[in-house]
């Protein structure tokens, strides 16, 4: 729809609603007016008819004045008894018929005796004798003149009666005469004021029955609660007819008239007068569209419009446009601001349009440094992937190299304890045999933390024991506490469960480097291990505990602790003057225990001791049932077995071999792969030792071929044994999956090297 239409409809109201306002206006004042005439005009028809009624009671009363006046009839009255006397009777109708015939306008005459029959009466009588005797019982003794009405029932006519009652001189007795008119002569009269006032006239008993009626007598006779409905409303219906608005005057005691206007006269009038206002309204709205259509489209339109069109130009690129506007109205202000608009518009658009190309180069200049920088970054990342390697590899072959020599350091010490010995030199191999093992808890806890940080240290879940767990460890370090006189002590809250899923071996280990710490920094008191049950919910089966090892050593200075689990830290520097150590413990311990979903947190008063508390949330597991095993329930006989020993080191070779022999084993040696295999292929033993980097072929290729050959034989397995430096985790599995059944670490105690090979060699039984 366009906007000049809308505009029209949407002011049309402010035309239309005052025009409506008028119309009713007008209407309402030209209905007040019809209605003063109406009322004019049914005054003037009440005053008449009034008036006419009035000379028709006079006049009936005159009649009655000059009846009794005549002489004729006082001679009647004045007989001794007129009631028996015929000729007296014939002689007053006769006088009846006269004074009927004098007086044209008499409707009715009639002399009736004291008991009310009737002594003679004109013709036009037309009232029987009960009807007579009623009209007498309502006259009163007076010898005034009475006025009476009455109703004829049968003839459903009106009169209206003048009496008065004559008493006879010579009887004494009472007869009454009657002069009366049928109001429905005056029929002509009551037409004549209702055709003049253009309205309904009637005339109508107290007892609401119609005498006469303007509408040609259709009514007259019926009876009608008019009055009440007039009194009440001051509205009559007649006949079923439509309801007129009425006006009622009493004009007689026993009479009223009533004169109505039809109201569809009025509504009529009104009706005409609306439809004539209906079309001068449709004229003027009409008119009022076409004037407004044509204002709104000059003067608003037709700048919009222009407006429009040049919006339209600047949407295509088509900048150099000027809008001009004769006046000083807003439109002019618009057009003025529109202008400058796009003047600002243009300018900011070239300013894009540079900046867009200063962009383009921008960009195109740093993705060719991003570029740049991602293959800078791809190439440090495969350095860094190329050194990471590179330290594994080194870290394991350092593992390797020092593992070796200091296997035969230590094998060759613990050789030379089991022989004789002066007190000094028993000294020595005790130094040396402490300072092995130092150094091999070096060599350990730089690999635990080369294999967190590569990510290749893996936890190992498993129902461990925490009694047992933490009882083990306390044990192993209570001859160290002894050593310097502390007491070393281990509680355990009773509602603690004892089966946790947790690794053993790493959770041993965390406690071994707390406890051996607490134990080296304290120097009198005691180390306590206390573990505390937070909450347990049995339903999800988890437990939240704590683990706390409180000690009453140096302790540590405030400003020290936040780095205390960093690597290579200690809280102060003369520490390892004083105790030694490489400041690795707490920082593989810290990272262990983030490992176990769990954390560390230390509390310290410098002088006075510290307490490191864990703070685990482990899920409970059920108690594990016990396996019979015949290495469990009897001690491993100390067999002698026929052994093949695989090492290319001499010096290892002959500290494992002089162990073997002291036990009584017969051993035979390799120093290498494929002498191994060849042995292997030709003679049976009872376990083989194998090393596994060797020259020529190592112990993993030569326990396939050994495993390949015994399966192509048929023959029973032969225990396999890994003596090796590499102690990683992955070495380990590499072992396991070439065939080897068993592995043991280098540098290796004696106790352990003896009791692998009786384990083996008992399940051989």
């Amino acid at each position: 729809m366009p906007l000049r239409v809308k505009l029209a409809l949407i002011l049309m109201p402010l035309v239309v609603l005052p025009l409506i306002l008028l119309g009713k206006i007008s209407l309402d004042h030209l209905r007040e007016q019809i209605n003063q005439v109406r009322e004019t005009q049914i005054n003037s028809v009440i005053s008449e008819a009034t008036m006419i009624l009035n000379q028709l009671e006079r006049e009936v009363e005159y009649k009655l004045d000059f009846f009794m006046g005549d002489s004729h009839f006082l001679s009647f009255v004045s007989e001794p008894d007129v009631s028996q006397t015929s000729q007296v009777t014939e002689k007053l109708i006769y006088r009846f018929q006269r004074a009927a015939s004098t007086f044209p306008g008499l409707s009715f005459l009639a002399v009736l005796s004291e008991d009310g029959t009737p002594i003679a009466s004109s013709d036009q009588a037309q009232l029987s004798q009960l009807q007579l005797e009623a009209i007498n019982g309502q006259l009163s003794s007076s010898n005034e003149i009475q006025t009476l009405t009455f109703f004829d029932i049968e003839t459903a006519r009106y009169f209206l009666f003048k009496a008065q009652r004559i008493k006879a001189n010579e009887t004494g007795r009472f007869i009454s005469v009657i002069f009366g008119v049928r109001l429905d002569e005056a029929h002509q009269v009551i037409d004549a004021l209702a055709s003049m006032s253009e309205s309904h006239v009637m005339i109508c008993s107290a007892s609401g029955q119609v005498i006469l009626s303007s509408h040609h007598h259709e009514h007259e006779g019926q009876a009608f609660d008019c009055l009440n409905s007039i009194k009440h409303k001051g509205v009559l219906t007649i006949g079923g007819e439509a309801s007129h608005q009425v006006k009622v005057s009493q004009i007689h005691q026993d009479l009223w008239l009533a004169v109505s206007v039809d109201d569809e006269q009025i509504a009529m009038i009104g009706q005409q007068h609306g439809i004539l206002l209906f079309v001068v309204a449709g004229l003027v709205l009409v008119a009022s569209y076409i004037l407004i259509y044509l204002i709104m489209d000059y003067f608003i339109v037709r700048p919009i419009r222009a407006l429009s069109h040049v919006s339209e130009n600047v949407g295509q690129g088509k900048w150099h446009v000027n809008l001009h506007y004769e006046g000083k109205d807003e439109i002019a202000t618009l057009y003025q601001s529109f202008n400058t608009m796009v003047a600002n518009i243009h300018a900011a658009y070239r300013e894009v349009e540079d900046n867009k190309k200063n962009l383009e180069t921008k960009v195109s200049e740093r993705t060719r440094s991003l570029q740049e920088s991602a293959w800078q970054l791809e190439q440090a990342k495969k350095q860094a992937e190329i050194a990471s390697r590179a330290k594994s590899d080194f870290l394991a072959n350092m593992s390797h190299e020092i593992r070796t020599p200091l296997n035969g350091m230590l094998g060759m010490a613990q050789i030379l304890e089991d022989t004789v010995l002066t007190d000094e030199q028993t000294t020595y191999i005790s130094q040396i045999n402490e300072s092995g093992q130092g150094l091999l808890s070096l060599i350990n806890d730089i690999l635990d933390l080369s294999k967190i940080e590569a990510g290749k240290m893996a936890l190992n879940t498993e129902s461990t024991d925490l009694n047992a767990v933490i009882q083990h460890v306390v044990n192993l370090l209570r001859g160290s506490a002894m050593e310097k006189n502390l007491a070393l002590t281990f509680s355990m809250d009773p509602c603690m469960p004892i089966f946790l899923d947790a690794d053993s071996l790493r959770l041993r280990q965390v406690l071994m480097n707390l406890v051996g710490n607490a134990i080296k920094f304290t120097e009198k008191g005691e180390v306590n291990v206390i573990v505390d049950c937070l909450e347990q919910d049995t339903e999800l089966e988890i437990v939240k505990f704590k683990i706390r090892v409180v000690d009453t050593g140096v302790g540590i200075s405030p400003d020290k602790l936040t780095g205390i689990f960093d690597a290579f830290s200690q809280a102060d520097g003369s520490t390892t003057r004083r105790f030694g150590g490489t400041g690795l413990g707490l920082s593989i311990t810290k990272r262990l225990v983030d490992m176990m979903r769990g954390t560390v947190h230390v509390e310290s008063v410098l002088g006075q001791g510290s307490s490191f508390e864990l703070l685990f949330i482990w899920s409970t597991v059920p108690a594990p049932e016990v396996v019979a095993d015949k290495l469990l329930v009897r001690d491993l006989e100390e067999l002698q077995g026929n052994i093949l020993l695989v090492e290319d080191n001499p010096v290892n070779l002959k500290v494992a071999e002089t162990m073997l022999s002291k036990w009584g084993h017969t051993v035979e040696t390799a120093f290498d792969g494929s002498e191994a295999l060849e042995l292997l292929k030709n003679k049976k033993y009872d376990a083989v030792l194998m090393d596994v980097q060797m020259p020529k072929m190592n112990g993993y290729e030569v326990t396939k071929q050994f495993r390949l050959f015994e399966q192509k034989l048929e023959r029973k397995p032969t225990p396999v044994i890994a003596i090796t430096a590499n102690a990683l985790k992955y070495d380990q599995e590499r072992c396991a999956a070439s065939g080897m059944d068993d592995f043991i670490a280098k540098p290796v105690r004696k106790a352990e090297l003896s009791n692998k090979v009786q384990e083996w060699l008992n399940k051989g039984i």
